[in-house]
């Protein structure tokens, strides 16, 4: 038998709430930093009732969901989702038609 070296339930919890708190901070700062791209492209939306969406219901476009604190972008409707951060989506969004 091997003896297998474990560290103290301490130590773990203290790794996994670093963990935490650093994932929220990158998704703070990419919300910051979608939403500032966002408000400087001109293309019109409006906040979605929890705070955390972006509605793009533009006339002649499909109707999309943008999430700033991750990136991702969903068409209502489909069950698909795109990321690759606010100048992707605007990039993607700037080429759609209406469905």
């Amino acid at each position: 038998m091997s003896a297998r070296r474990h560290l103290p339930d301490e130590t773990m919890g203290d790794v996994f709430r670093a963990m935490r708190t650093a994932k929220q901070q990158r998704k703070d700062e990419a919300r910051i930093d979608n939403m500032r791209v966002l408000n400087e492209s001109g293309v019109p939306f409006r906040e979605g009732p929890d705070g955390n969406t972006c509605l793009f219901r533009e006339p002649g476009k499909p109707q999309v969901n943008f999430f700033p604190s991750t990136g991702r972008w969903a068409r209502c409707g489909l069950h698909k989702a795109q990321s690759g951060g606010a100048t992707a989506f605007l990039a993607w969004y700037a080429k759609q038609s209406a469905p």
